[in-house]
């Protein structure tokens, strides 16, 4: 199972895949704009990924 996750923080946010054996299989590094922007930016993200690989991912939000 792949696992989608996003460390959000006040001057960037991180969007990372990763597996059940804790290892990072892509990341990206996203400065911190807008809220639209931003979030917009780690859907993007993500949509490439999906599109890339045909699995199912669970998306855990950390604050």
């Amino acid at each position: 199972m792949k696992f989608g996750s996003i460390e959000a923080g006040g001057t960037k946010f991180v969007c990372a895949v990763g597996n059940e054996n804790y290892e990072i299989l892509d990341s990206v590094r996203i400065p911190t704009t807008t809220p639209d922007e931003t979030l917009s930016k780690c859907i993007e993200y993500f949509k490439k990924i999906r599109r890339l690989n045909s699995h199912e991912y669970c998306v855990i939000w950390s604050h």
